[in-house]
């Protein structure tokens, strides 16, 4: 019978808007005031209730001390939230990174991209072949313009110098 007559008293304190005098000097909240109070909704009220973060001393009345029970569990629960963010970002920097290499992989079948390897390959061929090429350009010009053994020296010594230089200036830049 106590149940009965404190469920109506609690009914008529709500139904009139003020609170008992109790619930203002023991300082006793209900679902809704605490989770007004603790910025959340009352299914998290509850929630926390079934995890044991918060306890009731009766039926929809909290202690107001529930409130900084409320704010201490979420601050230490802080840090595992950024841990699964971090996690969750960590997930899509690897899905990205696999489509990026689906799309490399889908450019070099269809021919639009080369590989490294395949362009160092051509570019060391067309290289020595432009080296071929200078050196036997002395020879020519003595056939082509009748010099002698030592002007054909002349212009091997300053190609070979020209190649040299070069070959030493493309090593100090890498």
């Amino acid at each position: 019978m106590a149940k009965k007559s404190r469920k109506n008293a609690d009914k008529s304190t709500v139904a009139s808007g003020t609170k008992t005098v109790s619930d203002e000097t023991t300082g006793f909240l209900s679902t809704a005031e605490l989770a007004a109070a603790a910025h959340c909704s009352p299914q998290y009220v509850r929630r926390l209730e079934r995890r044991g973060i918060v306890f009731k001393v009766a039926r929809d009345r909290w202690p107001v001390s529930a409130v900084e029970d409320i704010a201490d569990y979420r601050a230490e629960r802080a840090p595992g939230a950024e841990a699964d963010k971090s996690l969750a970002h960590e997930r899509t920097l690897l899905v990205k990174a696999q489509r990026e290499k689906a799309e490399l992989d889908l450019a070099v079948r269809r021919g639009e991209m080369q590989l490294r390897a395949e362009n160092e390959a051509k570019a060391i061929e067309i290289v020595v072949a432009t080296r071929n090429r200078l050196l036997a350009v002395p020879e020519r010009a003595a056939s082509r313009l009748g010099l002698n053994r030592h002007e054909v020296a002349a212009v091997d010594e300053e190609i070979r110098a020209a190649l040299t230089e070069l070959s030493q200036t493309g090593s100090a830049q890498q």
